[in-house]
């Protein structure tokens, strides 16, 4: 237990002093880019730095919290006009991951099931499940998603400066004001805002035992949205005639409030470590392997991004960068927080997000296996 404390400690540790850094030299998202990049190149030269899966899930349901809170009334319409570009982004992977697989397929020596499970636009996790089912090699497959989510977080800052035309300078003056403004909202009279961390975990637990994709993050936000569209629980008849309950509870008929920003900053540096402790010298030396498949996938994948991204700017009226992190398959955590970061808008790369991650491991799998 003492020794688990340790290597949290020296992972956060790890983690904050990179984040330090990269808000230094203004790196995009640096809270989460930074201790992705740093604990990855550690594990790589040799350093055995690992995550507690307690820390995973503190993470998510923070995150799940503070992403579920800009769902609201008002981003019902933002809902509905994602319909027609996720129906169309549905059949693009299903074409991309086929045409990348048959390429794969036919440069390399991997046999068919490796071959598209290695281009599945899906998590680490969830596509290492399916290689299992499907017998395939897990370290190739392995290789290949870590080489592709390495390289998009490489690279999505670099275009978000380069390509988006990113004014890193205002965009951290106009970050530091909004966190200032944020915490100062965060210190009401009635301090309730951890209402949401218990709603949250409830539905964190929920999606995660009936083993729904990205089912800790996923689970706390929709409980998060979902109480933010419900009346306030002070209001409850049951709850509002019961003086006691409403005293213990700290909930009255007024909003509960916001959480301070400090939890989200904190989660964005162990989510950022976290994801950085999936390298390993192992993974590298497999990436090495299979350099040229890999470098070759992931640059159509990015090219093909920013390509759908201008066509879906043009007709469904959206802002590039919000259409470019809600196609590029870099994960779901990672894209939604630099969307969030960058000010793109959440509620649309958070909903096509999922709908790829849904796609990836619920439609893709079922379909191939009729062709493969």
């Amino acid at each position: 237990m003492l020794l688990e404390l340790v290597n949290l400690a020296i992972l956060l540790g790890i983690g904050y002093l990179s984040a330090l850094v990269s808000a230094w030299i203004k790196i995009p998202a640096g809270r989460l880019i930074g201790p992705i990049l740093v604990v990855a190149a550690l594990n790589i030269i040799g350093f055995n730095i690992k995550a507690p899966t307690y820390l995973v899930v503190i993470c998510s349901i923070i995150f799940g919290v503070f992403i579920g809170l800009k769902f609201n009334r008002k981003t019902l319409e933002q809902l509905r006009s994602v319909i027609i570009p996720g129906t169309i982004l549905v059949g693009w992977y299903i074409l991309i991951t086929f045409v990348y697989g048959w390429v794969l397929l036919n440069t390399s020596l991997l046999d068919k099931y490796t071959a598209f499970l290695s281009v599945l636009p899906g998590g680490i996790a969830e596509v290492s499940v399916l290689a299992l089912s499907y017998n395939a090699d897990i370290s190739q497959i392995v290789s290949f998603q870590l080489a592709r989510l390495l390289t998009i977080i490489m690279i999505v800052p670099v275009l978000v400066k380069r390509v988006f035309v990113y004014n890193g300078e205002h965009y951290c003056e106009q970050r530091e004001a909004q966190e200032k403004e944020q915490s100062g909202h965060s210190l009401p009279i009635n301090n309730n805002w951890w209402v949401y961390f218990v709603i949250a975990t409830i539905g964190s637990i929920i999606f995660t035992m009936v083993h729904f994709p990205a089912g800790r993050l996923i689970g706390a936000l929709i409980f998060t949205a979902a109480y933010n569209f419900s009346p306030p629980i002070g209001d409850i008849p049951v709850i509002k005639n019961i003086p006691l309950l409403k005293r213990v509870c700290h909930l009255s008929s007024d909003k509960v409030t916001t959480p301070p920003v400090k939890y989200y900053n904190f989660a964005q540096i162990g989510m950022g470590s976290i994801i950085g402790t999936s390298f390993s010298r192992e993974s590298f030396l497999n990436i090495s392997e299979s350099f040229f498949p890999i470098v070759i996938i992931t640059f159509l994948v990015i090219f093909n991004s920013l390509i759908l991204s201008l066509i879906f700017s043009k007709i469904f009226k959206w802002d590039l960068l919000t259409g470019f992190l809600s196609i590029i398959p870099g994960g779901l955590a990672p894209m939604v927080l630099i969307a969030d970061q960058v000010k793109a808008d959440v509620v649309v790369v958070s909903s096509l997000q999922l709908l790829r991650l849904l796609t990836a491991i619920l439609v893709i799998p079922i379909l191939y296996s009729f062709l493969l």
